[in-house]
């Protein structure tokens, strides 16, 4: 028998073998046939179920009980600390040059700052960013026709792929300018719209913090001298260095008034109040008084030493607390 007869009768054979053992296997896994009704019945019944339904309940069963309340406490003082936002932006055609315009500022507003009487460690660089100035422009392109020679490519290795990206740019714009005057192939080259880099960044802010309140409008004053047209002041505000006492108030008001909540509750649904079983705080805070600078900023950008110094208005400074409590709920209903 030749060898290709061979393969197809062992391909054959094996074929076979398969659908036997596949008919074996449908018949050791029949479907049952389905029960007659009265049998179901019976199984059903046959079946222990419980006597009861099984109850769901959303949440844990200790929140579904009781008489909930909320209590709020604000408390009001002046502030006792500024914390000024400030810094310097630099726009230089070379990142070197964009550095230096901005260090050199910055270091005249540092000193004015220590000058003033502020402690190093109250001064701290909050950021620091260098980027790219680009802007889009039409810019056209006349790219050079290269021999495609052997003694090119040796001498230019790159030549052939950099042919390659200009006649591709090429034939871009050339399709996208159909129809528009100016654009596309023009006696060997192009116009396309690219994103041209006209320069560099510099920008660095500094977080002061000044405790002579009566002395911030003169110190932003100093500032921008300092600085010059390099000055940028990001804005202002007011808080409470320890406000530890206030939140220990606020606190305080906030369970009173708990507690004034809870007992109207329980008279207005006609039930006594029971005792205290759960008791919470959330969302303590100081809310700080803040300055947008922008209000200020023409005084202080149009420096006179003659001329007042900035005004800035201190406001004050509100602590709120905030607490949840679940009170029992005793006795009947009142008469």
């Amino acid at each position: 028998m030749r060898p290709r007869n061979v393969v197809a009768a062992l391909v054959a054979a094996g074929m076979l073998g398969v659908a036997v053992m596949a008919g074996c296997s449908q018949a050791d896994t029949q479907t049952p046939m389905p029960a007659e009704p009265d049998q179901v019945e019976e199984s059903v019944k046959a079946m222990d179920y419980p006597a009861k339904s099984v109850e769901y309940v959303i949440g844990s069963p200790s929140s579904q009980k009781g008489l909930w309340a909320n209590g709020y406490g604000k408390v009001s003082a002046s502030p006792d600390l500024a914390l000024l936002e400030v810094g310097v932006r630099a726009l230089a055609p070379t990142v070197a040059d964009a550095n230096g315009e901005a260090a050199e500022a910055l270091d005249g507003m540092i000193e004015a700052l220590t000058a003033a009487g502020l402690a190093e460690a109250d001064i701290q660089t909050s950021s620091l960013n260098i980027r790219q100035e680009t802007d889009g422009r039409e810019v056209t392109r006349c790219p050079e026709v290269e021999e495609d020679t052997e003694e090119a490519a040796a001498a230019a290795p790159d030549a052939e792929v950099s042919m390659e990206n200009a006649m591709a740019a090429a034939v871009t714009a050339m399709v996208q300018g159909i129809g528009k005057p100016g654009m596309g192939m023009q006696d060997g080259c192009y116009t396309t719209y690219e994103q041209v880099v006209t320069g560099y960044v510099v920008s660095q802010q500094l977080t002061a913090k000044v405790r002579d309140l009566d002395s911030t409008g003169e110190l932003i004053d100093q500032l921008v001298e300092a600085g010059g047209d390099l000055t940028r002041i990001n804005g202002i505000s007011f808080t409470i260095e320890d406000p530890t006492p206030l939140l220990e108030r606020a606190r305080e008001m906030a369970i009173e008034d708990l507690l004034d909540r809870a007992g109207q509750m329980a008279d207005a649904a006609g039930v006594q109040l029971g005792k205290l079983e759960y008791l919470s705080e959330s969302g303590a805070s100081v809310r700080e008084a803040r300055e947008e600078f922008y209000r200020a900023a023409p005084a202080a950008m149009a420096f006179d030493t003659a001329a007042a110094s900035t005004p800035v208005a201190a406001g004050e400074v509100t602590v709120t607390a905030n607490v949840t409590g679940a009170f029992g709920i005793g006795g009947d209903d009142k008469e």
